[in-house]
């Protein structure tokens, strides 16, 4: 890995990898070595992320829907499942889903119309939950219970939870 060469993501949780002097992952903190493409994946730089969740299971079921209408999507990240005694963390959980970048506009419609789908007539998911929303200001989604986008801390349209 050389600088601008490859868009390079942490095996661990996804994140993409930088050139720093350190070789950590920024948000992970995983060790990868730039000599040694077994430390890292290599993205295609046509890929674009168009989702971030905690959830493996809301991971699958989007990804699932983005293939069953056409668009090939992977998930890229992993989840700390034994932290705290085993339970699942999913605040800590990284996972977000890849697409091709010339069809990420069809993604980012199913996406969307995946999220309206499962949200109730009140805004809220069927857990009480309020839906996930996409930030104006960057497009990123974040999970219902945000106020400012994780990504930009950008306000939530609206401006209510």
């Amino acid at each position: 890995m050389t600088d601008g060469e490859l868009l390079c993501y942490c095996i661990g949780c996804g994140e993409t990898l930088g050139a720093g002097r350190d070789h950590r992952c920024p948000s992970c903190g995983r060790l990868f070595d730039p000599e040694d493409a077994s430390t890292y994946r290599q993205a295609d730089v046509q890929s674009v992320v168009i989702f971030r969740t905690g959830d493996d299971l809301e991971a699958s079921l989007v990804c699932e829907q983005l293939v069953s209408e056409g668009v090939q999507a992977m998930i890229v990240g992993d989840t700390l499942h034994t932290f705290g005694g085993g339970l699942p963390t999913p605040a800590l959980s990284h996972l977000g889903i890849l697409v091709h970048r010339h069809r990420e506009a069809d993604a980012r419609r199913i996406v969307d119309a995946w999220i309206r789908s499962h949200s109730s007539g009140d805004g809220a998911d069927a857990t009480g939950d309020q839906p996930a929303w996409r930030c104006p200001q960057c497009d990123e989604t974040n999970d219902g219970h945000f106020e400012l986008c994780w990504n930009c801390q950008g306000d939530r349209p609206g401006g209510e939870v």
